[in-house]
């Protein structure tokens, strides 16, 4: 099923305990495909996309609040209490704010290729710069930047297409409004410690935006936490290796809820 609520266009599937899942930068939620038909064998499983992409509504300015706090929306408009929710890159950064505004409403946390800590100041400058470049290219200047950055070398000229076309199809005005955004985050790391919800955390082998020392620090900070390597993979962990993230989620779901 799929739907549009307060401009949040989403689709669902499945039956049993909500997993939400928050897609990265500059994708939507396509990115789940996989994972949608995979888990919703015994979970109802909701892709969202973002404020501004896919076929979401775009503003001219958001942030990471403004998508947490439009996740905790679309949650309460389907009465849904609580659900497991897990953040890829940029949806990392959402959950991190849906956690500190909304932590009622997450019941199991999944980070897979993200991290806590802000933008560095150079950090920042790129993000204004891939904006700018945006506003004088379109989406293609997103695509040309980051698709050499989502895969590893060995990823199939299938998933190749697949993201490109994904990250073309994506409205300019909100891509700079999501990458700008991102470089406004807060710093979460302090966040880590006081996470008490079941945690899984993912980091991929050949991710060269998230190396996956960052995953192991970022597990070791929260109580509990489990760490998962995805082999052969390198930023879009979920899209290279399906079947390797599929089974590391599904591990840990069986074992925590």
């Amino acid at each position: 099923m799929e739907s549009i609520s307060n401009g949040i266009y989403y689709r669902e599937q499945g039956e049993g305990e909500p997993l939400v899942l928050l897609h990265g930068f500059p994708l939507d939620g396509t990115m789940w495909d996989e994972q949608l038909a995979f888990f919703s064998d015994k979970y109802r499983v909701i892709t969202p996309d973002l404020r501004g992409c896919g076929l979401s509504e775009a503003t001219e300015t958001t942030s990471m609040d403004q998508m947490a706090d439009d996740v905790a929306s679309l949650l309460h408009r389907l009465g849904l209490r609580k659900a497991i929710v897990a953040g890829f890159s940029m949806g990392g950064y959402v959950l991190f704010a849906l956690l500190r505004r909304h932590p009622e409403l997450v019941s199991g946390v999944i980070l897979t290729n993200t991290k806590a800590e802000a933008d560095t100041e150079e950090g920042k400058a790129g993000r204004a710069k891939m904006a700018q470049s945006i506003r004088e290219q379109g989406a293609a200047a997103a695509a040309s930047a980051m698709l050499p950055k989502l895969l590893s070398p060995a990823a199939s000229e299938e998933q190749r297409n697949r993201l490109q076309r994904m990250m073309l199809t994506q409205k300019p005005q909100g891509l700079i409004a999501a990458v700008l955004a991102m470089a406004d985050r807060p710093d979460s790391t302090a966040q880590l410690g006081s996470i008490r919800v079941p945690t899984l955390v993912i980091g991929a082998e050949g991710d060269t935006i998230m190396p996956f020392s960052g995953a192991e620090a970022m597990a070791a900070a929260i109580p509990g936490a489990v760490l998962r390597r995805i082999e052969g993979a390198g930023h879009a962990a979920n899209v290279e290796r399906p079947e390797l993230w599929n089974a590391a989620v599904r591990e840990w779901l069986d074992a925590a809820f």
